[in-house]
């Protein structure tokens, strides 16, 4: 299960990252977010302590980022 949650959290940063390069780019905040949080519940489940802390922060910063307002 664990290789699945990091497999959809890697594509879900491919994703988010492309989309920066189009006109659909307001959408890179939240599913960077969504791709942050699945590789921290990754990073969790394999024992990756400073993964954890990483992909947590990172999550966390784009969550108060998209409160605040998204890319724009």
């Amino acid at each position: 299960m664990n290789n699945i949650i990091g497999w959809i959290g890697t594509a879900f940063l491919i994703v988010s990252f492309t989309l920066l390069n189009t006109k659909y780019s307001k959408w890179f905040v939240p599913l960077d977010g969504i791709a942050s949080i699945l590789l921290t519940i990754h990073a969790f489940m394999i024992n990756d302590i400073p993964f954890v802390i990483v992909n947590a922060f990172i999550a966390l910063m784009l969550i108060i980022k998209y409160i605040k307002g998204g890319i724009n």
